[in-house]
């Protein structure tokens, strides 16, 4: 599974990303931080060109030109599948994420410290399961431990390989044997 991070303050996102680490190594869970940036851009250009389900950890308030609700947006502008774990030190905020309809996975906030890790933890716990049980309306094919969910919508078609007993499920993005 992919992580993308996002916060403009460089000690929190560094915490973020030392105890996503700490919890990925802890639980044997076969993920990593692909992309850890203060820069919303950035996570937008990433969802441009991004077709797998990938786990978002947002800060709410950004910048002044740009919100972790409007990243958000534009994540599900394009990727209706992929949960949104919102962090922040604004828990008041929490009702934009139901106006916005982001469906958001989690809202943390950063500052309750005796819940912060824990809350961290069941997100990823929670999307590994997901993945290893397959996202609904994907074809959802095994590789290895891990699965690799491509919608439905993004299929083009599927073809035998001649002289094996397999597929290939051909994709906007690619084939995958």
């Amino acid at each position: 599974m992919n992580i993308v991070l996002c916060d403009d303050d460089d000690i929190c996102r560094n915490e973020l990303e030392n105890i996503i680490y700490g919890i990925l190594i802890n639980n044997d869970l076969n993920s990593d931080i692909i992309l850890s940036t203060d820069n919303p851009d950035d996570v937008i250009n990433y969802v441009a060109t991004n077709n797998q389900i990938t786990l978002y950890f947002l800060d709410i308030m950004l910048t002044k030109n740009c919100s972790g609700i409007d990243v958000a947006a534009s994540i599900r502008a394009r990727d209706s599948l992929s949960p949104i774990v919102f962090v922040t030190n604004y828990p008041t905020y929490i009702n934009l994420t139901f106006q916005h309809k982001l469906k958001a996975l989690d809202f943390i906030n950063k500052y309750e410290l005796h819940t912060y890790k824990l809350k961290i933890e069941s997100c990823l716990k929670i999307v590994h399961n997901r993945q290893m049980r397959g996202y609904m309306d994907c074809l959802n094919i095994p590789y290895g431990d891990n699965y690799c969910s491509i919608p439905y919508e993004n299929v083009y078609y599927i073809d035998t390989i001649p002289g094996t007993h397999k597929l290939v499920a051909h994709a906007d993005d690619g084939a995958y044997e």
